[in-house]
C-alpha cells in the first residue's frame, strides 16, 4: 500500500515508468520461473510473448499526455425561458348564436376525455378527432383547445400511474388511447 501511495505522488510519466518497471521485474520473475518448466514456456506461443531484451536496452522515457478537456458554454443555463403565449384562435361571428348549445356539448365530450373508462375516452377523443377534422366545425373547439389539453395531459398521467399498472387491463386497449390522443394531436396542430 505504501509503495502505491508514494506513485500516487509521483507526476504521470514518473508514475507510468515505474508501474512499468514493476510489471516488468513480475514477468522477469515468472519467466525465469518458467525457465525450468520447458512445457509451461510452451503454452504462450511468440507473438505474445514479451521481447525482454528490447524492454531492458529501451532507456527512453515514458510520456503519457492527457487529451485536452472539451470546455463547454454553460452562460445560457443561467438565462431565464421564455415561455411562448398561448394563441386562441378568432371566434366566428356565428358562433354566438350556437354557442350555448354546442359549447355545452364540447364542454361535456372533453370532460369524457379525462375519464377513467378507457372505452368512455376513446370514444370522446373519436368525437373530438371528427370535429377538428371538418374545417368547418373546427371553430366550434376554439375556445376549448386549453381544457381539451388539460384533459389529455390528465388522461395521459392516468395511464402512466394507474392503467399501466392494473393488469387487468388489455395493453391493446391502452395503445388504442395513446393512438386516440396522438390522432387528436396531429389534428389539432396541423
Amino acid at each position: 500500500i505504501s509503495s502505491n501511495a508514494n506513485m500516487l505522488r509521483k507526476g504521470p510519466a514518473e508514475d507510468m515508468s515505474s508501474k512499468l518497471k514493476i510489471m516488468y521485474r513480475t514477468y522477469r520473475i515468472q519467466a525465469r520461473s518458467m525457465s525450468g518448466h520447458p512445457e509451461a514456456a510452451q503454452m504462450v506461443r511468440r507473438e505474445f510473448q514479451l521481447d525482454l531484451d528490447e524492454i531492458e536496452n529501451d532507456n527512453g522515457t515514458v510520456r503519457c499526455e492527457m487529451p485536452e478537456l472539451v470546455q463547454h458554454k454553460l452562460d445560457d443555463i443561467f438565462e431565464p425561458v421564455l415561455i411562448p403565449e398561448p394563441k386562441i384562435r378568432a371566434v366566428s361571428p356565428h358562433f354566438d348564436d350556437m354557442h350555448s348549445n354546442t359549447a355545452s356539448t364540447i364542454n361535456f365530450i372533453i370532460s369524457q376525455v379525462a375519464s377513467g373508462d378507457i372505452n368512455t375516452s376513446i370514444q370522446a377523443l373519436t368525437q373530438i378527432d371528427e370535429v377538428l377534422r371538418q374545417e368547418d366545425k373546427a371553430e366550434a373547439m376554439s375556445g376549448h383547445i386549453d381544457q381539451f389539453l388539460i384533459a389529455t395531459f390528465m388522461q395521459l398521467r392516468l395511464i402512466y400511474n394507474t392503467h399501466m399498472a392494473d393488469e387487468k387491463l388489455e395493453k391493446d386497449e391502452i395503445i388504442k388511447l395513446y393512438s386516440c390522443i396522438i390522432g387528436n394531436m396531429i389534428s389539432l396542430f396541423q
